[in-house]
């Protein structure tokens, strides 16, 4: 799997809410601050295949940006492989206990209604 530039360009977005996420498998990110006065919810073109969490998401996009075409395979349970060629870095994922999650729940707002004068 190769991550998209819209798939980046969100997780970096995310990394200004919080430094940590926790993907969950399938193709929807969420995060919420860690004063859990912002959440942010975006569908992505990529399917996750496992939940997996990250303690400093700045320094994987990082690490993603040192390559030019790289897979990443999620095969193992604890950490990632970023491949490129002969090349191969292991991202181990980080206690999901320690990060700040979004609620399981699914928050619905209520639908406003505007009238023009």
């Amino acid at each position: 799997m190769k991550l998209s530039d819209s798939t980046i360009s969100v997780l970096k977005n995310f990394s200004s809410i919080n430094q940590s996420i926790i993907v969950g498998e399938g193709n929807t990110l969420r995060t919420i601050s860690v004063m859990k006065n912002i959440l942010a919810e975006a569908t992505v073109e990529e399917t996750f295949p496992r939940t997996f969490a990250i303690y400093d998401l700045n320094e994987f996009l990082n690490g993603l940006s040192l390559h030019d075409d790289y897979t990443l395979d999620f095969s193992n349970d604890t950490y990632v492989v970023i491949r490129e060629g002969r090349r191969r870095v292991n991202y181990h994922f980080a206690d999901p206990e320690v990060i700040v999650a979004p609620p399981e729940k699914q928050l619905v707002l209520p639908s406003q209604e505007f009238a023009s004068s």
